[in-house]
């Protein structure tokens, strides 16, 4: 058997879709109950794989062993809690793991079971009233930067006492994305800019833009504020 290009191109996406079912397996083994909360589809499962592949070999380290660990800290924290001023101890462990020798030692996956309680509970759901009267109160903000910065500030008093360092980076690192990557909303809808800012605040950073947050994926496809308001608003209240 003569092993032509066209052959090899075959072996190599068998392989390939091989990898990508034992990377969605492994996560249905180890984080059934966490898949089932959020009701994560198999594909994007599959996909959490084959980008965080994608993602080891961009850094010029394809691995996949590091690859499945990626995609379990993605799973937990969204996809991209690199970006995250909360989870930056876990992109340090990520990025050093990128350039070590590959053991049974996994800092990753000690930062997973450390932080257990971060991921295993639906933390939105847990703080809904909360967010309710956040998002009805009547106070009254001279501009939309102080009534985020009030959010954020009351939302930091349910968790661990943050400094006003990590405050700044958590504002700007959850604003940012809404100005770059969301200019369909107009300025004036401060209302769905706020209900955008305690989305991530809760689900990851850029969740809207998330397969493995199914809650909020895809709600600002159709560039339309009042489908956008109406399905933020479903979202939020059901």
């Amino acid at each position: 058997m003569r092993l032509t290009k066209e052959t090899y191109q075959i072996f190599s996406q068998q392989k390939q879709k091989h990898f990508l079912l034992k990377g969605r397996a492994f996560q249905e083994t180890y984080f059934p109950a966490l898949i089932r909360l959020r009701a994560i589809p198999e594909q994007a499962l599959e996909d959490n794989i084959a980008n965080s592949y994608r993602w080891m070999e961009e850094q010029g380290r394809a691995s996949e062993v590091l690859a499945v660990r990626l995609a379990c800290a993605r799973l937990c924290f969204g996809s991209y809690f690199m970006d995250a001023p909360r989870l930056s101890e876990l992109a340090i462990r990520v990025r050093q793991q990128i350039t070590e020798e590959i053991t049974d030692k996994d800092t990753i996956r000690d930062y997973l079971a450390e932080h257990r309680d971060a991921w295993e509970i639906d933390h939105f759901k847990r703080n809904i009233n909360s967010l309710w009267e956040l998002a009805t109160s009547h106070e009254v903000f001279d501009t939309e930067e102080r009534r985020k910065r009030h959010a954020i500030s009351t939302l930091l008093k349910t968790e661990s006492p943050r400094s006003e360092d990590i405050q700044t980076h958590l504002y700007q690192a959850l604003n940012q994305p809404l100005i770059d990557k969301y200019p369909v909303i107009s300025e004036g809808a401060g209302q769905i800019r706020l209900l955008m800012f305690m989305a991530q605040f809760y689900d990851g950073i850029a969740c809207f833009n998330d397969p493995l947050r199914p809650l909020w994926y895809g709600i600002l496809d159709s560039g339309n504020e009042q489908q956008i308001s109406q399905r933020l608003q479903k979202a939020f209240w059901g």
